[in-house]
Order: structure tokens, then C-alpha cells, then sequence
């Protein structure tokens, strides 16, 4: 009760958020390693493909990391045994992306329009809000995301943010 208490709140008024300089290869090899036990008792393989390089963010670290956890959490319910999720991280063209994609069921075209509206769900329990505040973490740290999907095959949900040189080492 508690948890839902916090995301209505969060969708009415956000709770501000810190910027600091996160290696987003660490973050997201530390959710990895956090989520695998969820994947493995749902039977599904979750692995971590790092960009070759460190990449970094400006970000706050427990926010990402909830953005993450939601959507592997998401990738998990939505994948069947012997599936696979797969969390990658990139660097493009002074972005950085991470990606979060599974081999599940996959969503209908006319609902990935909606899908990161408040109170928008397909599933039989939650109230529709993990993808709203998803989305307006992200946005509150100057980032976008977006999801391809294709029925019966799976989703890749893609977190775009600025890319900022690596903090100067302290010393």
C-alpha cells in the first residue's frame, strides 16, 4: 500500500532529483546482478551487455536504478520460461542508452501509444502507473524513452540520455 501510495504521489508531484555523474556500465551491471534472481525463478536467462568503454550520466543513481528494476520487472512478467531478457548500454552520438529487452509476448501496436500514460495497464493487478513515473524520471533527468514491440516476439524499451566526460578523479 505503502509502494502505491508513493507512486500516486510521485505522478502528482515528483520528488526532485539529484544530478550527479553515474557510470551508467556499473549501474546497470549492479540491477543485473540485483534482478537475477527474479529472472531465474520466473525461468528466464537475464543478461548484461556493457558498452566497450565507460559511459557516463548525469543522473541520481536510485531513480535510474527504479527506472531499470520497473522495466526488467516488466520484461520478467512478460516473458515465458526458457526467455531471455537482455540489458545493454551504449554510447551514440553524445547519447547514452540503455536498453532492456525481452523475448516476451510482446505489446499491440495501438497500445504503445498509451503505454506511459497515468493509470494505462493491460495486466490483471497495478494500477497502470510503472511506466508513467518511468517516463517522468527520465524526463526529469533531461532524457527520453521509447519501446518497439512486436507481438509474440518480445519488447525493447530504450532510455536515451546526455552523455557528460568522466568526473575528474579525486586526489
Amino acid at each position: 500500500i505503502r509502494r502505491v501510495f508513493e507512486d500516486l504521489r510521485n505522478i502528482a508531484r515528483p520528488m526532485p532529483l539529484e544530478h550527479f555523474a553515474l557510470d551508467v556500465n556499473t549501474l546497470v551491471t549492479d540491477i543485473g546482478e540485483s534482478m537475477r534472481a527474479n529472472a531465474d525463478t520466473a525461468g528466464v536467462a537475464l543478461s548484461v551487455e556493457l558498452a566497450s568503454a565507460r559511459v557516463f550520466i548525469l543522473g541520481d543513481m536510485f531513480a535510474v536504478g527504479r527506472v531499470c528494476r520497473n522495466l526488467v520487472l516488466n520484461a520478467i512478467e512478460a516473458t515465458p520460461p526458457r526467455g531471455r531478457i537482455t540489458m545493454t548500454t551504449a554510447a551514440l552520438d553524445g547519447k547514452v542508452q540503455i536498453r532492456v529487452a525481452d523475448t516476451g509476448c510482446g505489446i499491440p501496436p495501438e497500445r504503445i501509444t498509451t503505454m506511459f500514460e497515468d493509470f494505462a495497464t493491460t495486466k490483471r493487478q497495478g494500477l497502470g502507473l510503472g511506466l508513467a513515473i518511468v517516463k517522468k524520471i527520465v524526463e526529469q533527468l533531461g532524457g527520453t524513452v521509447s519501446a518497439s514491440s512486436e507481438v509474440g516476439r518480445g519488447t525493447t524499451f530504450v532510455l536515451e540520455f546526455g552523455r557528460i566526460s568522466p568526473p575528474e578523479a579525486a586526489g
